[in-house]
């Protein structure tokens, strides 16, 4: 690993890293005001932001729904943009997360593939689909959407009421960091109050809870937060993507 310092969209790819003893502990993190459920326990990793994944629709053609099921409506066939796990780090995140909630599970992607969904790319490009009108709804994070929403992108995002999954963009220290010093304190200024501040004025919701999220952008508190079990997830990655490979024909 060439760099000190990660900062990357989920704890999946990082929770190998760990495995494989390639972070570095950092016990002195500023962390005493964040929630734990924010940070792992053995100071490893630090999340930096909560980003969750929901609906996207398009406000000209399409109405809100309430639930993940809602998007399986025949009048959507082929009008659904979903980022693919094996391409997108946040939307590996939802698949892991939503395949074990209750009323969502495995269900959710094989009736999309039966709508004719094909899930490609990022949240980028599926945010583009549904703002440009090609799709009338998308699985894309809240961010994404609210930044679009403010520079006039006709869209807007739905939380489904069943639950929503959720990143925190951990940061991280590596092993064989060669400036512990300024690795450090990179890691303190993300996780600083002033840092977290800067997370809002740039349109991401925070972690510290001090800090207000953008307007429009709910708090933690005022959502249903799907619980992932990273541990899980990694053990049966391989197999996950399997079958969701296997379920849209890859």
């Amino acid at each position: 690993m060439q760099p000190d310092v990660l900062l990357v969209a989920d704890t999946i790819n990082l929770g190998q890293l760990k495995g494989e003893n390639r972070l570095m502990a950092c016990r002195e993190a500023p962390v005493a005001a964040h929630d734990p459920a924010g940070y792992a326990k053995d100071m490893t990793s630090f999340g930096t932001k909560l980003l969750v994944t929901g609906i996207v629709y398009n406000t000209s053609i399409a109405k809100p729904v309430r639930r993940w099921a809602d998007l399986l409506a025949e009048e959507n066939r082929g009008l659904v943009a979903v980022p693919s796990p094996l391409y997108s780090g946040a939307a590996l995140v939802h698949l892991h997360t939503v395949i074990h909630a209750p009323g969502v599970g495995w269900e959710l992607y094989e009736r999309l593939n039966t709508l004719g969904i094909s899930p490609q790319g990022g949240n980028g490009p599926a945010l583009n689909a549904v703002a440009g009108g090609l799709a009338k709804y998308g699985v894309i994070v809240n961010v994404d959407t609210h930044n679009a929403k403010v520079k006039g992108s006709p869209v807007d995002f739905v939380y489904p009421e069943d639950g929503v999954s959720f990143i925190t963009e951990p940061v991280a220290i590596m092993s064989t960091v060669r400036n512990v010093a300024a690795a450090k304190a990179f890691v303190d200024s993300l996780l600083s109050k002033e840092g977290q501040e800067l997370t809002a004025r740039q349109g991401n919701p925070p972690l510290h809870p001090d800090v207000a999220p953008p307007a429009g952008v709910r708090k933690a508190s005022e959502m249903k937060l799907l619980p992932l079990d990273a541990k899980r997830a990694l053990e049966t990655d391989a197999e996950v993507r399997a079958r969701f490979a296997s379920i849209f024909g890859g």
